[in-house]
């Protein structure tokens, strides 16, 4: 258990770093979502006619790749976080 909580903890701050140190934490992100959608979910639950999620891993997969950048690009842009926060 405290191994998943380093991971997804390098994860979450590995959204900040420079864009090929962040690409590399959203592999493993993307990684970690099909394991535990495989592993822990059971898919879901789709084949026992009990599915509740059946969706979670792909969409935080979908999710992940939202955060992908290109080299060069900035790790933090103020303005879409200011415009985020006043959208709110």
């Amino acid at each position: 258990m405290i191994a998943l909580a380093v991971v997804l903890a390098v994860v979450a701050v590995g959204t900040y770093l420079p864009a090929s140190a962040a690409n590399a934490t959203l592999v493993v992100a993307m990684g970690l979502s099909v394991l535990i959608w495989v592993v822990g979910e059971n898919f879901g639950a789709l084949f026992t006619n009990g599915a509740t999620d059946v969706n979670s891993g792909p969409l935080l997969i979908l999710l992940s790749l939202v955060y992908w950048r290109r080299p060069g690009d900035r790790s933090v842009q103020p303005e879409l976080v200011r415009a985020a926060a006043e959208a709110i």
